[in-house]
């Protein structure tokens, strides 16, 4: 990992034979870093890739300023024709990190990851007590904020923009194609309303699926709603860490909480300026032509 980056997310897309997750570190004002991508093999009705997937989950990621740190959240997307198989081996891993989640079209900016929701989880054919907790992610809203990253320019500056997508130079065009396989288009309805929505410009996009669910799960972990506190929260825990101690970086949000419980709420939080359509849709240059 690279050192600027202060926690680690990943987005997990079930495919009918394998299940591809993507690793991305990220650091203040949304700047990220593509850490590693892994496909695992295998159907995912049987038990075998999600025990891989747990072993994933339990791996240190070294830092190259020492230490070390483990994945903090992972979205997985539940969505595909054996929806109640991925629910039940989720169910079985009982790990609090892992948020099961259904993609929703359309935009809501004020609440992009909504829930949890309690759903049936079957293992061996039973249901079992409790279900499993879904949330609801507003893929077009997630995906408009990553367009938005990808078309930061550097102009004349040495250093890169804050929020710049960083890329390793081993990766393969295949999934930096996956990564931008949609367009925003304007369409107009029945009544003849325009209306803005992503179309698919090749088959494949799973990169873009688990970009977008790895920004999901760091607003689980609290990063818009807390804003510079959270990141500086993250900078004073790895600064205090213990060399190649593991940091899961979920700490910070809990942290928060109980500080925020214990004095009075700010008029605004943080970071509310970057969920306003403006601030993501507009004055790009049409970018989105």
């Amino acid at each position: 990992m690279p050192a600027p980056a202060l926690v680690l997310t990943a987005g997990v897309d079930v495919q009918d034979d394998r299940i591809e997750c993507d690793v991305w570190g990220w650091a203040g004002g949304f700047t990220s870093w593509l850490i590693d991508h892994i496909v695992i093999p295998g159907s995912p009705r049987e038990r075998g890739p999600w025990e891989e997937l747990a072993k994933l989950l339990a791996r240190d990621w070294p830092r190259s300023s020492g230490g070390a740190m483990r994945i903090a959240k992972v979205c997985v997307d539940t969505g595909g024709r054996d929806t109640a198989s991925v629910y039940g081996h989720l169910r079985h891993l009982r790990d609090p990190r892992i948020a099961p989640t259904k993609g929703v079209d359309g935009w809501n900016r004020a609440q992009p990851v909504q829930g949890p929701t309690l759903v049936d989880a079957l293992v061996n054919g039973q249901k079992l007590r409790r279900g499993l907790k879904l949330w609801t992610v507003s893929v077009s809203t997630w995906k408009a904020d990553l367009y938005r990253r990808l078309w930061l320019g550097r102009g004349e500056a040495e250093d890169f923009p804050t929020g710049w997508v960083h890329l390793p130079r081993g990766i393969e065009i295949e999934w930096v194609k996956q990564l931008v396989a949609e367009q925003l288009r304007t369409t107009k309805d029945k009544r003849g309303f325009s209306r803005q929505e992503w179309a698919k410009l090749r088959e494949r996009n799973e990169a873009l699926d688990c970009a977008v669910l790895a920004r999901a799960a760091l607003w689980l972990l609290g990063a818009d709603r807390y804003g510079d506190r959270y990141w500086q929260r993250l900078q004073t825990e790895i600064a205090d860490a213990p060399v190649m101690a593991p940091f899961a970086g979920a700490a910070p949000a809990a942290h928060l909480e109980q500080a925020s419980e214990a004095s009075s709420p700010p008029t605004t939080r943080p970071n509310d300026q970057s969920m306003r359509p403006r601030s993501w849709l507009g004055e790009r240059g049409g970018w989105l032509r």
